[in-house]
């Protein structure tokens, strides 16, 4: 009897290890952390579906306390900016911390919400699409919740602290494109220096609003823009990260002082085009503080119909080893037409550290790429 079975056990598992593996996995470093969080593979991994290859998939989500460290400043500035987002996010949140009642600062509550298994999944992996769709929101047709009336914009186009859908709408479209589709990758609030904004008020277009940071998004979002959005960050590879996403010095650990730290998910923008039932992008912007030309390499160009594209360059070659240069050569072979006169530099500039440990500054910079067929059909002067 006890042989028996153990022939039969020895027999069953050999049949399970020969079986065909048709899950469609992309395993990497992330990916087999993940694995090893969780266990033996009958517990995560479907073996016979492809298109759905992880078993019980759930979000991870962990609180994290801040105290908001509200500046004196006034004038404008980024401080005071930031002042206006932490005071609109508190009334956002609506939540109160009693313990933390006797701290001179308010404490707020921010979320990371990340699915870590699904680094295990190429970026046209269909569960992996439906997740994404799932994790976007859609407007609810409340009435618009902006700084100014819609009308108040228009009439004063440099409200918008950022022209270029200005300049795209003028050089590319001609004003004619009505109805148009957008994505603007790194939306901060929704509306200051937004580049899409513009497009959604005069010509009604909407589109989607992809914003790493919570805070920054919760704020967005109780703006009621006419649009799509999603809560992520854009992954540089070709399969869902997540990444880490450092705060400014206006958020800091209430016992420690230390600096915001969360991690934030990160999916391939070709996995959120799938999402969205791959629509034509008319306009796209790309600002994301360094990681552009890795995300626009994670792009599978000829399954994809992105128009014109808004990309910011200042951090190429001082957060990335690609260049400028690089970037022109690279879209170039894509099909796309580098517009060297657009997107002149504002005057602004930031400070970054160099190789020998100095302090420099360098100036904004955003580029304006055309796909050349959309020169030919506007008759875009280049």
């Amino acid at each position: 009897m006890l042989l028996r079975m153990f022939i039969k056990f020895v027999v069953t598992g050999l049949c399970i290890s020969l079986t065909p593996l048709k899950a469609n996995i992309n395993f990497n470093s992330e990916c087999e952390q993940a694995v090893r969080n969780i266990g033996l593979p009958r517990r995560w991994m479907n073996y016979e579906n492809p298109d759905q290859p992880l078993n019980n998939v759930q979000k991870q989500v962990e609180e994290r306390l801040f105290l908001i460290q509200l500046s004196n400043e006034t004038g404008g500035g980024k401080e005071e900016r930031n002042n206006k987002i932490m005071t609109d996010y508190i009334k956002v949140s609506n939540r109160t911390f009693p313990e933390y009642e006797d701290y001179d600062d308010p404490v707020v509550s921010v979320l990371m919400e990340t699915f870590p298994i699904y680094s295990c999944l190429g970026q046209n992996t269909k569960q992996l699409v439906h997740t994404i769709r799932d994790e976007i929101d859609s407007w609810d047709g409340s009435e618009y919740s902006l700084s100014m009336p819609p009308s108040e914009f228009l009439s004063q186009p440099r409200s918008f602290h950022d022209l270029q859908a200005v300049e795209v709408d003028t050089l590319i479209f001609k004003g004619k494109k009505k109805g148009g589709f957008f994505i603007e990758a790194g939306a901060y609030d929704f509306e200051y220096e937004s580049t899409s904004l513009y497009f959604e008020l005069l010509h009604d277009w909407t589109g989607l609003l992809v914003e790493p940071s919570q805070i920054y998004y919760q704020v967005g979002r109780a703006k009621n823009r006419k649009v799509k959005s999603v809560n992520c960050c854009l992954s540089p590879k070709q399969r869902p990260t997540t990444m880490k996403l450092i705060g400014d010095s206006i958020l800091v650990v209430p016992s420690t002082q230390a600096l915001i730290e969360l991690d934030v998910q990160c999916f391939p923008l070709y996995s959120i085009l799938l999402a969205l039932d791959n629509p034509t992008v008319n306009y796209f912007s790309l600002d994301i503080e360094g990681g552009e030309y890795q995300v626009l390499e994670t792009i599978p160009w000829d399954k994809v119909d992105i128009e014109v594209m808004s990309i910011e360059t200042h951090f190429m070659g001082l957060r990335s080893k690609e260049t400028k240069s690089d970037l022109i050569l690279y879209l170039d072979r894509q099909g796309y037409t580098h517009m060297p006169g657009a997107h002149k530099s504002s005057g602004q500039t930031f400070e970054y550290e160099t190789e020998d440990g100095k302090t420099a500054l360098h100036d904004i910079e955003n580029d304006l790429f055309v796909r050349k067929d959309i020169v030919k059909k506007y008759n875009v002067d280049v």
